[in-house]
């Protein structure tokens, strides 16, 4: 028994633990959209000095105004996605939690009626029981 694994209990809340119920590392939702919205700043920042880069006789002849604008533009595109994004993934983790809480009751209510099911049948037995030994006595 010494080496015995023990399942994770989901049931318990340990706020110390890095691991969810079913062992993997807890995802944390704060983090992955700071990493997403890194990513789109990386991007941003690219997109900047390829827009500079590519298109400076433009900028140029046409006036800082023009390209200010695009940029603004751009980044505006660019946080819009981020946003999208962060949207879907937060809709996307309630529907998750939702059907696991789904699960969850019917399972519940599924244990529920069988052991309804299995105390009638009990009852039944023992009642059974009782009239044929009150028969066999002659008391019935």
């Amino acid at each position: 028994m010494e080496n015995e694994q023990v399942m994770p209990n989901p049931n318990s809340s340990n706020s110390n633990s890095n691991v969810n119920s079913h062992g993997r590392e807890r995802i944390n939702i704060d983090e992955r959209i700071a990493k997403k919205q890194s990513r789109a700043n990386g991007a941003n920042d690219k997109f900047r000095n390829n827009f500079r880069a590519s298109n400076k006789q433009i900028a140029v002849s046409s006036g800082e105004a023009i390209e200010d604008r695009l940029l603004y533009e751009a980044s505006k595109d660019l946080e819009e996605q981020l946003l999208d994004q962060q949207y879907e993934a937060v809709f996307r983790a309630n529907n998750r939690y939702v059907e696991m809480v789904n699960n969850a009751v019917a399972q519940l209510e599924a244990e529920e009626d069988e052991e309804a099911r299995l105390l009638m049948e009990v009852g039944f037995m023992i009642a059974t029981e009782k009239f044929w030994s009150l028969r066999k006595n002659h008391i019935l």
